[in-house]
């Protein structure tokens, strides 16, 4: 394990290794989970352990159900914290498949591949976190977006009652409204698991689209 012990402020840091431990400066008083997906928490917490959000069944397909009853702040491929001073640390990797965790007055982040490269920087909170994302954007690219499209979902209006009937019917009365992008996530597939097929879903893509 690649350890580092001393950081200095606005001093960026790339490292290559498998596994790496920071010690920290000082004790933190807030870290930063990064979810794994859309319905995991992202946000700036306390350093204690969270309660678990309800329905419990439901609690492993939240976060990566490798680490759903990890006990010490955690988060997928990069961790914050925040100082008394209200100065930032984060560890963040420059690559996928990574989780980094708090444990008592360390931050360790660990690849589940092979050797990776890891960002590591100690300064203001918005200056970390533009620096990290000027470097995951150098690896992988980045889109640049001044438009944000208005986004009808089934998922989020239909959850899983959708099928042929219904969502035609509900298109339709979406016609006067200023959607852009009508988003199906299930019906569409061969075999779909939830809800009932959309036999013509491309005849039915070609009729929305010239309305």
């Amino acid at each position: 394990m690649k350890k580092v012990k001393e950081l200095e402020i606005n001093k960026p840091q790339i490292i290559n290794a498998k596994q790496i431990q920071i010690e920290l400066p000082s004790q933190p008083i807030k870290y930063y989970r990064h979810g794994w997906q859309s319905w995991s928490l992202a946000a700036w917490t306390d350093i204690k352990p969270l309660p678990k959000q309800k329905p419990v069944i439901f609690y492993p397909l939240q976060l990566d159900v490798e680490y759903a009853y990890e006990k010490n702040p955690h988060g997928s491929w990069l961790g914050a914290v925040e100082f008394a001073d209200g100065k930032i640390l984060l560890l963040g990797a420059l690559s996928t498949d990574a989780h980094v965790h708090l444990i008592e007055n360390q931050v360790e982040g660990h690849s589940e591949a092979d050797e990776i490269e890891w960002f590591i920087m100690l300064g203001d909170e918005s200056q970390v976190f533009h620096q990290y994302a000027n470097q995951l954007k150098s690896r992988f690219g980045h889109v640049e977006k001044n438009h944000v499209p208005r986004v009808w979902c089934s998922w989020y209006s239909l959850y899983t009652m959708i099928d042929e009937e219904i969502l035609f019917k509900t298109f339709d009365a979406l016609d006067d409204l200023p959607f852009e992008v009508l988003q199906v996530d299930d019906g569409w597939q061969k075999k779909s698991v939830i809800g009932k097929q959309i036999k013509n879903f491309r005849r039915a893509c070609k009729h929305w689209q010239k309305k």
